[in-house]
């Protein structure tokens, strides 16, 4: 994901202070601690000028006292405000992380299923973690810090030309040779600092997939394999992070050459002046002071640049996802659809690839009826999953036009759409939470009466019965604690409590063993009755129990029509009847 490059600058820090506009009384409440903490710690030279000048030269116990108390003062109040300036800092900070997480996962949720199928999760899971810490983190202390050097500036630069003309003009030169080196080097440290983001990406996106997929890569004994990939990738990192980490030492080391070298020379030069009584040693000090400070100012400048870095990097991954344009959205006009009976789906003339000439389907044609059952049967990679995710807009036609009750998907409200259709998939999404609220999922306003009737549809009230915590069983991450057959079941009850107007069963009930296929079959025969349905399944039997079948081949209906005419025409969909039912279904052979 790639952001043009013109006035990227400006771009980022706009970005970054629209984020922080909402909470602009706790960033000027900490900007104004912070400026009263810095002129706090900028009474520190004056106050040793005047111990050392006065109280220490005059022998007076009085003087000594109000010395070091106001040099106690000044330090109190540079940590209480310095102190009230941070928390303000953090709580703006936090915030602003709660409304830029909130509004990628807003943006992330509209964006469409073909972002997220192109997209490695691990990628996403790094700019919504460790890419808002870093903008809010940075970002906030980016503010105080230059509030801090900007109280500095305008405070010790004139103070330095008060106290000895001579010696600021001595230490002045210091300053752009400090500014030259940084802005020398600033394409090259903002070119390393993107590439440790970029392979940082890459090990998460691997660290996720891994750790998602870590049963079937112990059965293939492919331990080592996967080791050595995360060995590179972070090998890949570390290279990437010296690489930054040197040239970022390099600019420390100039850096702090070009301030021992000033510093050489105004203790050179101060001293010779003390020797020779033309400079208190007073003057001296706090004239010292001042050019710590001036040093720690260009030092603050040289992080705040390194920072930054580090920060842009991060705000144009985030802007990369921000700037995205959703795919799928409501059309201008969009209609909701009414309470009316909604069933009929027709697809004409759709055209759909998902790599450009790699044509999926190709003019299809076809019509389902108000509560027709209709089962979509063909090889793999003929377009039947296509078919199912063109009717539910998760991905658009291309060509031609998909209708529900007569009006085009596109001109449907997605929310209103996607309610009254539902699809169940072969791997179900199962969530890390309690059967009760998996069930509810989609009708959260369903009884305890309606879920155990669902449950028992199903033949899910054993599994239920049998847990020990019931219906507030937590099944865990993914449905882990479950078997496939049972998560399927667990997929169908909730689509069941949805009370959908068009019913999807893509490969639902292929985890089933044949008898309990034919039972639940048996149960949802009386149940859906007036119901859409519409099944993707390789199993005879779910084919047979539909009024109507589709063969697909190559993104086109090839055969069409009931279970025992289509096995009279001997092509093929008796071929892939023959296939299947000899030999993984001699249970329900019979009752076919």
């Amino acid at each position: 994901m790639t952001v043009p490059a013109g006035n990227l600058i400006s771009r980022e820090i706009k970005w970054l202070v629209t984020q922080y506009r909402p909470h602009i009384f706790l960033v000027l409440a900490s900007l104004l601690f912070s400026g009263i903490g810095s002129l706090a710690a900028l009474l520190d030279p004056l106050i040793i000028r005047w111990l050392v000048d006065h109280a220490l030269a005059q022998r007076d116990l009085k003087l000594l006292a109000v010395a070091s108390g106001a040099y106690l003062l000044a330090h109190v109040c540079r940590l209480a405000f310095t102190g009230m300036g941070n928390i303000c800092g953090v709580k703006a900070a936090q915030k602003a992380a709660f409304r830029i997480r909130l509004s990628l996962l807003r943006h992330l949720q509209m964006l469409s299923l073909q972002f997220h199928d192109r997209t490695p999760v691990g990628d996403t899971l790094y700019t919504v973690g460790q890419d808002v810490d870093r903008v809010t983190e940075l970002g906030g202390n980016l503010a105080t810090d230059a509030v801090e050097l900007l109280v500095f500036a305008i405070v010790i630069i004139p103070t330095m030309f008060v106290l000895d003309l001579r010696l600021a003009l001595l230490v002045m030169p210091a300053i752009p040779a400090f500014l030259l080196i940084r802005w020398r080097h600033e394409p090259q440290l903002r070119a390393r600092s993107e590439a440790v983001e970029r392979h940082s990406a890459e090990r998460g996106s691997f660290l996720q997939e891994h750790l998602s997929c870590i049963s079937q890569i112990q059965l293939l004994c492919r331990e080592i394999c996967e080791a050595r990939r995360f060995a590179h990738l972070s090998a890949v990192i570390l290279r990437a992070e010296v690489k930054r980490a040197s040239l970022e030492l390099f600019l420390t080391l100039t850096s702090m050459l070009t301030i021992t070298t000033g510093a050489v020379m105004i203790l050179a030069y101060g001293g010779y002046r003390v020797i020779h009584g033309s400079m208190s040693v007073g003057s001296l000090i706090a004239f010292y002071g001042y050019l710590h400070h001036l040093f720690g100012l260009l030092w603050a400048t040289l992080y705040i640049h390194l920072y930054f870095q580090r920060l842009r990097a991060s705000i144009r991954r985030i802007l990369a996802v921000m700037e995205l344009e959703p795919a799928i959205v409501d059309s201008v006009g969009a209609v909701q659809l009414g309470n009316e009976k909604i069933g009929a789906v027709e697809f004409c003339n759709v055209s759909f690839s998902y790599e450009p000439k790699r044509p999926v389907l190709s003019g299809l044609n076809f019509r389902v009826n108000p509560g027709e059952r209709v089962a979509l049967v063909g090889k793999s990679g003929s377009g039947k999953t296509t078919v199912v995710r063109l009717i539910t807009r998760l991905y658009a036609a291309q060509g031609g036009s998909v209708l529900v009750n007569g009006i085009d998907v596109r001109d449907i409200k997605l929310k209103s759409l996607r309610s009254r259709i539902v699809l169940v998939l072969q791997e179900p999404v199962i969530f890390h939470a309690t059967f009760r609220e998996n069930l509810s999922y989609g009708n959260p306003s369903a009884d305890r009466t309606r879920l155990e009737e669902a449950a028992i549809l199903t033949g899910l009230e054993e599994v239920v019965q049998k847990s020990p915590s019931g219906w507030n069983e937590v099944i865990g991450p993914r449905g882990s604690s479950l078997s496939a057959g049972q998560r399927q079941l667990v997929a169908v009850a909730r689509a069941i409590l949805q009370q959908p107007s068009i019913l999807i069963l893509d490969e639902a009930t292929s985890a089933l063993d044949a008898d309990t296929e034919y039972k639940l079959i048996e149960k949802l025969d009386k149940t859906l009755l007036g119901t859409t349905v519409i099944l993707i399944s390789h199993r005879p039997f779910v084919a047979w129990w539909a009024n109507r079948i589709l063969v697909l081949d190559d993104g086109q209906i090839v055969e069409e029509g009931k279970h025992s005419a289509l096995l009279e025409l001997g092509g093929m969909y008796r071929s892939i009847y023959e296939k299947h039912s000899r030999h993984l279904f001699p249970l329900i052979r019979g009752r076919i």
